[in-house]
């Protein structure tokens, strides 16, 4: 007898690391992305971008120290070439990203849909 497996599987995972990666480069991108990005600037957003306590040690790893002087554009850049130049960040639903699907993204949990184009 099999017992039931809890949590996400491996590429779950890996996709919501993608995508949280993606939706930090948003955030420095869009707010004052000129100005200095710092070790404790870094260990911030880690923090803000999800309150998954399991995730954060997976974004720890993806997203590289602050060891030099940089900005938070530049440092984006680094997130967003880590996360994949093709990531498409989508919406997340039911604690999953939903899926596109004939021009819309479709949650596999709940059955809600939104338009691509929509924000």
């Amino acid at each position: 007898m099999t017992s039931p497996r809890y949590g996400r599987r491996r590429s779950q995972r890996a996709t919501l690391v993608r995508q949280m990666l993606g939706e930090m480069a948003e955030r420095l991108e869009n707010d004052r992305p000129d100005d200095q990005f710092t070790p404790v600037a870094r260990i911030a957003l880690l923090q803000m971008t999800t309150a998954l306590p399991a995730f954060v040690p997976l974004l720890r790893e993806q997203a590289p120290e602050v060891t030099a002087r940089i900005t938070r554009r530049e440092y984006a850049a680094v997130l967003r070439e880590i996360a994949g130049a093709t990531a498409t960040i989508a919406p997340i639903c039911c604690g999953l990203p939903m899926v596109a699907k004939d021009g819309q993204y479709v949650c596999g949990g709940c059955g809600a849909w939104v338009d691509q184009g929509a924000t």
